[in-house]
């Protein structure tokens, strides 16, 4: 298997396989992220431990994202039961932006997890 990847990857051959670094985004993926934004979802931007932050409440939160609530996201460390726990993960999103390259942002949701691509 290797070898073959390898023989796939070598620049020598005109058949050569590239190795994609940046996602390449579908028009499908664009009329997603269309969509999401005309949800008017309120997004916090703010810096943590040196990284640009967007947050937002994930789309099946009805209320809007504040600024207190982002930032206590990232400091909260206790939780009274596991259930909570991951009500609390699955109510916001973040997005940490790549300002050099924003292909290379990377996303909290499970699109992102899956597919390293999402509409946010």
């Amino acid at each position: 298997l290797v070898t073959e990847w390898s023989n796939d990857r070598d620049p020598n051959f005109k058949t050569t396989k590239k190795f994609i670094n940046k996602p390449e985004i579908s028009v499908r993926q664009s009329t997603k992220a269309f969509e999401w934004c005309k949800l008017g979802k309120r997004i916090v931007k703010f810096s943590h431990n040196n990284e640009l932050i967007f947050m937002f409440t994930s789309t099946n939160i009805s209320y809007q994202a504040k600024k207190t609530t982002c930032k206590g996201y990232f400091e909260k460390t206790e939780w009274f039961s596991f259930d909570d726990y991951i009500k609390e993960i699955n109510s916001f999103r973040f997005v940490k932006f790549n300002q050099e390259e924003w292909e290379s942002s990377v996303c909290s949701c499970p699109d992102w997890d899956k597919n390293l691509i999402c509409k946010h």
